[in-house]
């Protein structure tokens, strides 16, 4: 660890020692947290060896008070000889045209402006200033919420970095007066009207008259409470992923809860609530075909058995490809490549492929028994493959697979004119197709996701 003055500097240090980067973008909003930041990371940027940047955002919101902040933080980094991105957004128009809450949008809007800021620089470290404080109140406002996780804040998402999350908000105060930094304050903050500053002002007070440092407490809860969740996710994930309604009813109540949230945000809906997760479980626990619900960010729905989103149930319409050799574009982005018989050069596209999807799975077909043109298409109604000697319907295999309804739609069927020679989210051969060492071509499908 590298030695520091003071317990704002040694937090600093200590979290980029343990996650270093060689470029780092601060968020600047000209608030003491990131005023107190972008100091640090200017001072220490020689000694950790990495490059410094920044951004700021302005939203459109606040008028002459934004107008002033964008002022200070432009005065402040030429002053430190930090260079500064000011990316500038109307969040109000954006929020009315998308229906959603300007919170909701500026926020979204300031994480995508960081994203591309740190791309388009090269800065693989996009450093926020949440404090322990914010995380405490995170921390208050999930509890009243009744929110389903209980995580916080994590100090570390991808490429965001948070190394002042064990800090308090006195204590950045303490840095400030320490080395005389001025700061801009947003008037918004003094208003109770918003739950956060209600929590701020009213609660908080209250809650460090019981213990003086009671951030440290609610940072210790949540880190143990994080490490428990974890190993309960590890458990529940593979149910997830499979997302049979019986298998999820039958689950413990610590494991079913886990798994049924992260069946939803598997299909893209997340921010539940206890009262989803509860009803989710009644719904299961029914296990009524075609029965569904309606969830923040869409809706889910019993289907074969499955907990799918209710939205991908509708039919999205036939669809073929014909295959030439090389590779040939699926409606859902994924890749069929046609590569022919000479195995070195399979292995060598199966290699560099890996680096970009996240599926292969690779077949090699008995080019004798093709017959016609050979293309991919979609799953048709009362579709069966000869396999085994007998005409198996595709609909029960993918059901007895498990293969998820939202990707049956996308899932390619391989055939010539003669029907179903290969389906490769199964793996299954129509008898007589699969190669045989001797006039074969090969096939590769490269699914990203």
């Amino acid at each position: 660890m590298i030695p520091s003055p003071s317990r704002v500097d040694r937090a600093f240090c200590a979290f980029m020692d343990a996650h270093p980067r060689r470029g780092l973008l601060v968020a600047l909003s000209g608030g003491a947290d990131s005023v107190v930041l972008l100091h640090l990371a200017s001072r220490y940027r020689e000694l950790l060896g990495y490059r410094l940047e920044a951004l700021h955002v302005h939203h459109g919101i606040r008028g002459a008070e934004a107008d002033r902040d964008r002022a200070f933080c432009r005065s402040l980094c030429e002053r430190l000889q930090i260079p500064l991105t000011v990316v500038e957004y109307d969040i109000p128009a954006l929020a009315s045209a998308e229906k959603a809450g300007l919170e909701e949008t500026a926020r979204k809007y300031r994480y995508l402006a960081l994203k591309e800021c740190a791309d388009a620089r090269d800065l693989d470290g996009i450093v926020t200033a949440h404090t322990a404080t914010d995380n405490t109140e995170t921390v208050l406002l999930q509890l009243t919420r009744g929110t389903a996780s209980l995580h916080g804040i994590p100090p570390m998402r991808d490429a965001y970095l948070r190394p002042l999350l064990s800090v308090t908000r006195e204590e950045i105060l303490s840095y400030l007066n320490e080395y005389g930094l001025p700061h801009v304050e947003d008037s918004s903050n003094a208003s109770d009207e918003y739950s956060r500053n209600l929590i701020r002002h009213q609660v908080l007070p209250v809650l460090r008259q019981l213990n003086p440092r009671a951030e440290d407490a609610f940072g210790r809860a949540v880190a143990h409470a994080k490490e428990d969740d974890d190993y309960l996710q590890s458990l529940a994930l593979p149910a997830a992923e499979r997302g049979d309604v019986r298998e999820l009813a039958s689950l413990p109540s610590p494991l079913r809860s886990r798994a049924l949230i992260a069946r939803c945000k598997r299909l893209g809906i997340g921010g539940l609530s206890e009262v989803h997760v509860d009803t989710l479980e009644r719904l299961c626990a029914d296990a009524v075909p075609h029965a569904s619900l309606s969830l923040p960010g869409g809706a889910v729905a019993i289907e074969d058995g499955l907990l799918v989103r209710k939205s991908h149930l509708s039919n999205v319409g036939d669809w073929e490809v014909e295959l030439h050799p090389g590779e040939n574009l699926l409606p859902d982005g994924s890749i069929l490549c046609w590569i022919g018989e000479n195995e070195a050069n399979v292995e060598k596209y199966i290699a560099h492929q890996q680096n970009i999807y996240k599926l292969l799975i690779n077949a090699t077909l008995n080019f004798a028994t093709i017959e016609g043109t050979m293309v991919a298409r979609a799953r048709r109604a009362g579709g069966r493959i000869l396999s085994g000697g007998m005409h198996r319907s595709v609909k029960k295999l993918f059901c007895d697979r498990h293969v998820p309804i939202s990707e049956r739609p996308y899932s390619p069927l391989v055939c010539d004119d003669n029907g179903i020679l290969w389906i490769p989210t199964i793996g299954c051969y129509r008898d007589g197709a699969q190669g045989n060492g001797r006039s074969e071509i090969c096939l590769v499908w490269c699914k990203n996701g």
